[in-house]
């Protein structure tokens, strides 16, 4: 049951000074939006690509991916959205119709991000009674990587946390105010239903919420039948909101059995088969907090101790290590205050964490910090109780503080707007040496996902040396399912490429006797490939001559030799 001895329960009311404070709060959002733009922008542009495909009535292998399990909403709703103001997006994008598409996902992406910054502000102000406190949690929020990042890339993550900011604020005020009506229960679980149709893992955030719901303490006491009885419509709700996309989403997909739903659901790993994900889990928790870039590869070189890492001690801790130092201090300090003094919190905080975390490790990629994201509503409201606690809470108070402005100042400097191509400078000269040269039917094989092109593609979307983003094509696609078939799949590709009248474009990276640190490649990341087989494989290509000098690209020409190899390999021998 709740806590009864907790001092933050207040009255209803907003708290004196709370306006002053939510235009500082939105003027700080206002101004990172305008000074910083996204280091990537995952998959935004891939799911424009499919909006516009679907209006062309045109579907690569015979499937519409507008209805999508993970994302079953967000492609139709850019749909909607993209196709309102579409004269106005073809007029400002003529060449390339595809960002304008990704235009429309942004806009709801940044709708998405001021809606959640204002909730929350709004939730930690009324919970503490402290407008302060309220503005603190919102500021820190903003200055997290993930939130900075996400707020303008298109993807899903920031609309839906939007509406689990939402259903959260809802559950609050029912308790806090003791109306624990049937319609407020059955509105908070439309919204947490919202969030979920928009990305479906933020259904594991759901119990968490529910937990806050039965034990957070409100003004008169509490009644435990009383609550459960107030989250049977949230569960309904939820459950309506689930039924009511699913269904038309699956027609549309042509998904009529069990079998074709869980074939469905799987396509959304997309092949992902990560190692040792609960290693690559603290990372990826410290990277919703800090932007860590490139430092993960020298930690991996010192922690995966093998022939061909050469990262010393003292390289890692120069890396950056630092930063997850100090999330994992400030989450361990945070932890230790709320089972103190705000033990309704921490239990709804770990009812929260727990399935997300599990989901990361074992079930699917743990590095990227979207999957972290919906453990911040909880989260970012222990922090605003903590900091608002009477009494001996100065230091815990400057400990946030300086862990918020720490944040703020790396993420900002790393997404800095008007730095140019500060950081891809390699990318954008191998990248001159082959535009030119570029056909629409060609490929362009690059060594990893790691590779500073694929880096840049997804950082830079609008520059024009990024028009080749489709062509792009990761020969070692390390951490899936296809590692183990890398070979057939690369000879596929270089056969269904000439088939079209295009042409192969390998990078000459493949061919170096030992890889560079700045490529990204860490021997042992995946035990499923040692670096001598790569330049082995490539070395026994006809390759023409290269262009682009050492780092540039030699196609692999279509030879009667090379059609003869990749052909054994391509039917399985």
């Amino acid at each position: 049951m709740p806590d009864s001895g907790n001092p933050l329960r207040e009255g209803s009311h907003l708290p004196p000074g709370w306006k002053p404070w939510l235009v500082a709060v939105l003027s700080a959002l206002v101004a990172v939006l305008l000074c910083t733009r996204p280091y990537i922008y995952v998959d935004s542009f891939n799911y424009a690509l499919h909006i516009l495909q679907h209006a062309r009535v045109v579907a690569p292998d015979g499937e519409d991916h507008l209805w999508d399990f993970g994302h079953a909403l967000w492609r139709p709703m850019g749909y909607v959205v993209w196709s309102l103001f579409r004269p106005a997006l073809d007029a400002a994008f003529p060449a390339d119709p595809a960002l304008g598409a990704g235009v429309a996902l942004i806009a709801m992406s940044v709708a998405g991000t001021f809606v959640s910054v204002v909730l929350l502000f709004l939730l930690a102000a009324r919970a503490t009674g402290k407008a302060w406190a309220g503005g603190a949690a919102a500021l820190g929020l903003i200055a997290t990587c993930a939130v900075m990042n996400y707020s303008a890339t298109g993807t899903a993550y920031m609309a839906g946390g939007a509406f689990q900011f939402a259903g959260l604020y809802v559950l609050f005020r029912a308790v806090q105010e003791n109306r624990l009506t049937s319609w407020r229960g059955a509105a908070a679980g439309l919204l947490l239903g919202a969030s979920v149709v928009i990305w479906f893992p933020y259904c594991l955030s759901i119990p968490g919420l529910l937990c806050f719901a039965l034990l957070w303490p409100e003004a008169g006491g509490g009644n435990l039948r009383a609550r459960i009885r107030f989250l049977l419509p949230a569960v309904a709700g939820c459950a309506l909101v689930l039924a009511a996309v699913y269904v038309p989403v699956m027609a549309a997909a042509q998904v009529h059995s069990a079998a074709e739903a869980r074939e469905w659901a799987a396509r959304n790993r997309y092949g992902i088969e990560p190692d040792r994900g609960y290693v690559r889990m603290l990372a990826g928790i410290a990277r919703s907090f800090f932007y860590l870039g490139q430092d993960t590869a020298a930690w991996k070189r010192l922690l995966f101790r093998s022939a061909g890492n050469r990262a010393s001690v003292a390289e890692t801790l120069a890396s950056g290590l630092w930063k997850a130092v100090v999330v994992y201090l400030t989450l361990g300090w945070l932890a230790l205050r709320l089972m103190r003094r705000h033990r309704a919190l921490f239990w709804c905080l770990f009812v929260n964490a727990a399935p997300v975390l599990f989901f990361a490790a074992f079930l699917f990629d743990p590095g990227p910090p979207e999957r972290y994201y919906s453990v911040f509503p909880l989260l970012f409201l222990g922090f605003a109780c903590v900091m608002a606690e009477p009494g001996r809470s100065r230091a815990g108070r400057g400990v946030l503080v300086a862990f918020f402005a720490a944040m703020l100042l790396v993420n900002a400097a790393a997404m800095w707007r008007f730095d140019g191509h500060r950081g891809y400078q390699d990318a954008v000269a191998r990248l001159g040496s082959l535009n030119p040269r570029i056909t629409p039917n060609d490929h362009i094989v690059l060594l990893s996902a790691q590779d500073s092109i694929t880096r840049f593609v997804g950082a830079r979307p609008f520059d024009p040396d990024s028009r080749v983003r489709y062509q792009l094509y990761s020969a070692i696609p390390l951490g899936t399912v296809h590692m183990t078939r890398w070979r057939k799949e690369l000879a596929d590709l270089a056969f269904d490429t000439w088939r079209r009248g295009g042409h192969i474009w390998i990078s000459r990276r493949v061919l170096a006797a030992a890889p560079q640190p700045e490529w990204g490649w860490v021997e042992g990341d995946d035990k499923r490939i040692s670096w001598p087989a790569i330049p082995a494989f490539f070395g026994e290509l006809d390759l023409l001559p290269p262009v682009g000098g050492a780092d540039g690209f030699a196609e692999l020409a279509p030879s009667e030799r090379n059609r003869q190899l990749l052909g054994e390999l391509s039917r399985g021998r």
